[in-house]
């Protein structure tokens, strides 16, 4: 068996106000193999979005250890980890997060150009990414003047445009209506088979959640595999 893409070893996380100190997480584990895609459900508050910003390297964990591609992130300092989150993770949220003085093209080449990626290799690369998407009349539009479904495609693609190893999604359709949230994820899914990239999906949806091959519940701070 090939070595696997990440490993989250007992993860703890606290939040410490003037007060009291909440644990959130009480020892996660989880494995995860290149190309696979799973999914972790659970009720508001139970830890599933800290749980997901910890494996995106958004956030460090109280206790515990994230092997990204064979290197603990731990020991990383914040360049460094602000370096793998770019070249190596994809990031899909609920809110589109895009930026609003700038094009849906130009949003989408952000990432590439902080990764070191030439102006025009970048538009080439997101001009592709966003017709794929069906967006080739939208390029120089601003967010204000898309969709939500448009914003979330040009939020999706600006996810994919450094090659991720890994896609994380927090709720991606929770702000889309059914059909458009059902036809997103359909498209997300495709993609990530074929390009054999690694996804996370938090959602509340069962019906999505039965579309991963492994499904999670967060239930009191630990992660359970639903057999």
């Amino acid at each position: 068996m090939s070595d696997p893409l990440l490993e989250a070893k007992n993860l703890h996380k606290q939040y410490t106000n003037s007060h009291k100190t909440v644990e959130v997480l009480k020892g996660v584990n989880l494995h995860l193999e290149k190309g696979e895609f799973i999914a972790i459900v659970g009720p508001s508050g139970s830890g599933k979005s800290t749980l997901l910003h910890l494996l995106g390297l958004l956030d460090k964990p109280t206790e515990g250890e994230i092997v990204l591609n064979g290197q603990n992130t731990i020991r990383m300092n914040h360049k460094e980890l602000a370096s793998t989150r770019n070249r190596t993770i994809g990031f899909l949220f609920q809110a589109h997060h895009l930026l609003p003085e700038f094009s849906a093209l130009e949003n989408v080449m952000m990432p590439a150009l902080m990764a070191g990626v030439p102006k025009e290799e970048a538009a080439t690369k997101a001009t592709g990414l966003l017709e794929g998407f069906g967006l080739e009349h939208r390029l120089n539009h601003r967010p204000s003047e898309l969709s939500g479904g448009e914003q979330q495609r040009v939020a999706m693609a600006r996810a994919l445009i450094n090659d991720p190893d890994l896609l994380l999604a927090d709720e991606p359709t929770g702000n889309l209506d059914r059909s458009a949230g059902l036809e997103l994820l359909r498209v997300l899914l495709e993609l990530q088979e074929r390009l054999n990239r690694t996804m996370v999906i938090v959602t509340h949806d069962p019906e999505i959640a039965a579309m991963a091959e492994r499904r999670f519940k967060m239930v009191d701070g630990h992660l359970e595999e639903e057999i």
